[in-house]
């Protein structure tokens, strides 16, 4: 177990080990947690942000894995809609993986 606020800041990987980017923020969405990536961009200009649920995402030691998604496919999502969630206390427990 974790707490949002320690998510936040983390790097994230594909499961192919490519940098993807970074965890801007830790939301619900719809009763789910969800960990808003942002993809690509330089120093912020550009970014496109996604939210990926956390059954989808694993500590790998200090970098959050994406399993099964590429970098391309998530710059392919949705951008993330920050009207429909809710961010969550920096200290509210969580756990990545499908634990």
């Amino acid at each position: 177990p974790s707490t949002a606020g320690a998510l936040i800041g983390a790097e994230v990987a594909s499961s192919a080990g490519e940098d993807i980017g970074e965890i801007d923020n830790v939301v619900r969405i719809n009763g789910e947690v969800m960990a808003v990536v942002g993809v690509g961009g330089f120093l912020g200009l550009g970014e496109h942000s996604v939210a990926l649920p956390l059954t989808e995402l694993d500590w790998q030691g200090e970098t959050v894995t994406a399993f099964g998604y590429t970098e391309e496919q998530l710059k392919s999502m949705d951008e993330y809609d920050s009207e429909l969630a809710t961010q969550l206390e920096a200290d509210e427990q969580i756990s990545l993986g499908k634990s």
